[in-house]
């Protein structure tokens, strides 16, 4: 079962991999020939696949704890040392898992606990000491172990580090890695309305992990327009700042006639478009009352199994908020010219509608706000328009994948070698730091 796991998700998004495997000598046939469904055994949902060693819970919390997350994962027994992620936990299992906990225990926990430690012995000892699990609210190590210097990824639109498990974990356990993840996550924070706000709360939190330089920064999508304008903020500090990787970040289309008004609507249209759930007519989708939107939205999902069947409207609807908060961020931020240079990791693949794809004011000068003007496609500029703001050149990666699978296993792996030599190189000392001098290089370094 082990070995067929690991297969499908390489084939399959990680939503669509069985929880549980049954073997089965024939398929059962109906007289006409074909599958008879009903007469196929239950599946019994036990871990006797699995080979690693099985830790019972040990006291009322760690019971207490297993059989949540036997709920949340479907997936029995569970013992106290074996890792979420590889039973299958995803973000949106973690947001349920967590919820359960608040609910059933009384305990709340930040979501960056279970990257602290992915296991019940972990949670249970936080809920035991009342611990904080992260140094700093939006700092999250990933993957902490290794003696190098560490690698900083920011969160991509909606606020979540998720989408970098697999990154790290392809990037070896000898790299440091970092997520920074959005303000407003947990309940009871605003989120930030400025990219720069942003930059600034994720320099504060970056530098408790390293205090100088030079850093290595990185960003899928919205992600990168942040970890690009934090490279500002550190050159202005007088720090080094030795790669700026953008995984597919683009510098977004304007949008002259948006309205305020239906941001929400405009947002949940675009995720029935992204996930191609079929809904009805644009035209009629986006006059609906928004709560009914949402739940028709949220039902759809479910039935598609993109979900969890009993993720509640209010937490979809704090992730829409913080959709909206990066949705208004990025249309407000205005663009200077960088004096480094950066790399960009650009999915070969043209794929969904990007939904952080936003209007973006640009000033190539740095001296004050300019015309917004379209990006250009990446038909007509391979730096996807990068070129214009990086003094010191772009150098492009093209990788496996489309905007919204390329950080998803099976093309991370190709993403996670090419960054990976791009931090060797600049640990090295062999790439240009972003001092202020315009690398000798030129504009642009097309290393495919």
């Amino acid at each position: 079962a082990h070995d067929l796991r690991s297969f499908l998700k390489e084939k399959l998004p990680e939503h669509m991999v069985p929880a549980v495997f049954v073997l089965l000598d024939a398929l059962p046939l109906t007289p006409t020939g074909k599958v008879d469904r009903r007469a196929l055994p239950a599946p019994d949902r036990t871990r006797r696949e699995l080979e690693r060693t099985f830790v019972a819970p040990r006291d009322a919390l760690e019971l207490q704890l297993a059989h949540l997350w036997e709920e949340v994962l479907s997936v029995r027994p569970i013992g106290v040392t074996d890792n979420f992620f590889e039973l299958g936990g995803h973000s949106m299992a973690a947001v349920r898992l967590f919820a359960l906990i608040e609910n059933k225990l009384g305990r709340r926990l930040p979501l960056a606990a279970v990257f602290q430690g992915a296991t019940i012995e972990h949670l249970a000892g936080v809920l035991r000491h009342n611990a904080n699990p992260a140094a700093h609210p939006c700092l999250v190590a990933i993957q902490p172990g290794g003696a190098k210097r560490p690698l900083f990824l920011i969160h991509p639109a909606g606020g979540h580090v998720f989408p970098y498990i697999h990154l790290a974990d392809s990037l070896g356990r000898d790299q440091p890695c970092y997520g920074l993840q959005a303000r407003g996550l947990e309940e009871g924070q605003d989120p930030h309305a400025r990219i720069e706000d942003m930059a600034a709360y994720y320099l504060e939190a970056l530098q408790t992990v390293q205090a100088e330089g030079p850093y290595f920064l990185g960003g899928w999508s919205m992600g990168g327009l942040v970890a690009f304008e934090m490279a500002q903020q550190l050159l202005a500090q007088g720090q080094r700042v030795a790669l700026v990787a953008l995984l597919d970040a683009r510098i977004p289309n304007p949008d002259e006639h948006f309205a305020e008004q239906d941001l929400e609507a405009t947002l949940l249209v675009d995720v029935v478009r992204y996930f191609g759930l079929s809904l009805g007519p644009w035209e009629s989708l986006s006059r609906l009352p928004k709560h009914e939107l949402l739940t028709r939205v949220l039902q759809q999902a479910k039935s598609a199994g993109l979900v969890p069947p009993d993720i509640q409207a209010f937490q979809a609807q704090r992730f829409l908020e913080l959709c909206k908060a990066d949705f208004r961020a990025t249309r407000n931020y205005v663009l200077h010219s960088y004096a480094g240079r950066v790399t960009l990791f650009k999915a070969r693949e043209a794929g969904p509608p990007i939904i952080s794809d936003l209007a973006t004011r640009s000033d190539p000068t740095g001296s004050g706000p300019a015309e917004r003007t379209p990006a250009a496609g990446p038909s007509s500029d391979p730096t996807l328009g990068w070129s214009q703001w990086a003094a010191g050149g772009v150098e492009v990666h093209v990788v496996p994948g489309n905007h919204a699978n390329m950080v998803y296993k099976p093309h991370v792996e190709v993403l996670a070698e090419k960054l990976k030599a791009c931090v060797e190189q600049a640990a090295s000392g062999e790439a240009w730091f972003a001092d202020g001098v315009k690398s000798p290089a030129g504009s642009m370094r097309d290393a495919r």
